[in-house]
């Protein structure tokens, strides 16, 4: 509990120091949840690009958490803003508080993500002990994607005071997110009552709720489908509310639209919503370049460590090949990467490589009849609703608020975009919620019903209910052994390691398992002959014994 406390309230700090330094320093306009996700995304730029040159260890987190004391200086006034604000607001705690301490005991069990133990685990201490690697993508192709949310997990892991990776990253956003739900909510049925939008963010909020099985994973999954969910959600502005915006004013959902593409490419139909917002806030080319060159920074860090990891800009896109690095992974293996993740989405098991070649009308039929019911009618009305939005605007039969059109086209295109790279649910999750949601976006409603009073407060104690029970679940441990730090990853009985060298360095991999939990590295899936220790130590990298193709 101690070491998790830690982590989170040390997370949490550096998010808000420097969430608000930068927007203040940028006079950017944002609430508190924006300022902290860009303190996030800010900070994590920082952390990236230190990776660059050096390992991501206690010296790199005290420097961080040195430069955010010395940010307070500069942003008192509003940290004493913020606290008054908090005791005005105390009500919304304590609503929150009873789903944040039942998260906080789930993250406290083993980390339950399957990729967790294939390469999350391993990913992290690699930035944990070594600056980025060249070529590491040759060990384990799954290296290579480079969510940049992995050195923030490094930096803020506490491995050199508790001996173990401490996961706090994903519970501390949650944490944020069910408080800004929790008071929007509140707000919109104080002011308006039971409404469309108070409907629509209330499912959003509940399936955030529920994403909590695996916030002891150190795993990109949850933030790169909360965060999306929090950029569209919040985007959605009440029928009677004025849009006097500035573009600045977009200017934190932008941030997070570029930031979260780092974190996974799945979430690239965001960039439909970022596209709404330029053409509807006309910029002059001064301010247009400054604001792409601020965005920039977010992404230059990420694409230079995709480069050292794989020797590709983006990876496993092998359309952008730019470089020929002695470092980088062979063609083959890109494609083969490629085609693992798209294959397993559509069809997992022995056969998923031949569902990769497969044409939509092979692959769709069987994917169809896999799925489960629930998820067949979130795909259908994700298809559906949009295009009845889509068209009844084209034929000026609906009539919708120009930047719920343009959550409708982002979550639709997001769904088709899904639907042809990896549709598994993980992956598409955000814009396959939203988009079924799209009908209450435009269709307007306003419920005068009394008995809402007490409907609202019995929903409550319901989820909070539900919460609890799937908690139970899922959190089974000992609380005598996780009252100072979490538990550890389980790694099965029957799980070996055996080691081959090259190099003169032994690279370990597992028996009976394609995972290496928390072995120490280097760790591979599998033994590879042609791998080589490119000059015989590990931050050197590593590269095949074969020519590479163009």
């Amino acid at each position: 509990m101690l070491a998790l406390a830690a982590s989170s309230v040390a997370s949490l700090f550096i998010f808000i120091t420097y969430g608000y330094f930068v927007t203040k320093t940028a006079n950017i306009p944002a609430s508190f949840t924006e300022k902290a996700f860009i303190g996030l995304a800010a900070s994590n730029t920082v952390i990236s690009a230190l990776s660059l040159f050096f390992q991501i260890n206690s010296t790199v987190l005290i420097s961080i958490l040195l430069s955010s004391i010395i940010m307070m200086y500069f942003i008192r006034d509003d940290l004493k803003e913020l606290y008054f604000s908090i005791i005005a607001d105390k009500k919304i705690i304590y609503y929150s508080l009873p789903f944040i301490i039942i998260t906080f005991f789930v993250s406290l069990g083993p980390p339950r993500a399957y990729d967790t133990g294939l390469y999350h685990l391993q990913n992290i201490k690699w930035i944990e002990e070594y600056a980025v690697v060249p070529g590491l993508a040759n060990l384990h192709g799954r290296f290579g994607f480079n969510p940049n949310i992995f050195t923030l997990f490094a930096c803020t892991s506490l491995f050199d005071l508790f001996k173990q990776e401490i996961f706090s990253v994903n519970f501390t956003l949650y944490t944020i997110l069910v408080m800004y739900f929790t008071k929007k909510i509140h707000f919109i049925y104080k002011n308006h009552g039971i409404t469309n939008i108070l409907i629509f963010n209330s499912i959003i909020f509940v399936d955030i709720i529920f994403s909590f099985s695996n916030l002891s994973s150190p795993s990109p999954n949850f933030i790169s489908a909360a965060l999306p969910l929090f950029i569209l959600a919040s985007t959605v502005k009440e029928p009677d509310q004025e849009d006097n915006s500035t573009f600045k004013r977009y200017m934190p959902l932008l941030i997070l639209c570029i930031y979260v593409l780092t974190v996974k490419l799945a979430t690239l139909p965001l960039m439909v919503l970022f596209v709404f917002v330029v053409i509807k806030n006309k910029m002059e080319r001064r301010e247009l370049f400054w604001t792409f060159a601020l965005l920039a920074l977010i992404v230059l860090p990420w694409l230079a460590r995709n480069i050292i990891l794989t020797g590709w800009l983006i990876y496993p896109f092998p359309s952008i090949d730019l470089f020929d690095f002695d470092w980088k992974v062979p063609l083959s293996s890109v494609l083969s990467e490629k085609a693992a993740v798209t294959g397993w989405a559509r069809s997992p098991g022995e056969l998923y490589r031949s569902a990769a070649q497969m044409a939509f009308s092979e692959w769709f039929p069987r994917w169809w009849h896999r799925i489960f019911l629930e998820h067949k009618l979130l795909f259908l009305a994700s298809i559906t609703f949009p295009l009845i939005a889509i068209i009844g605007t084209v034929f000026k039969i609906i009539k919708i608020e120009y930047f719920r059109r343009a959550i409708i086209v982002t979550s639709f295109l997001g769904v088709i975009f899904w639907l042809m790279l990896a549709p598994a649910f993980q992956f598409g999750e955000p814009f396959l919620i939203v988009a079924a949601l799209s009908p209450l976006l435009f269709y307007e409603f306003k419920l005068n019903w009394e008995a809402g009073n007490k409907l609202i407060p019995a929903l409550y104690i319901i989820v909070i209910s539900l919460c609890g029970l799937h908690a139970k679940k899922i959190a089974r441990f000992d609380i005598r052994h996780v009252a100072f730090k979490p538990q550890l990853i389980a790694k099965p009985q029957e799980v070996d390691f055996k080691s081959y060298i090259t190099g003169g360095i032994p690279i370990y991999f597992p028996t009976n398992d394609d995972r290496c939990y928390d072995q120490k590295i280097p760790c591979t899936p599998y033994p590879d002959n042609t791998l080589t220790v490119r000059n015989k130590t590990l931050q050197s990298g590593f590269t095949h014994q074969i020519i590479h193709n163009r």
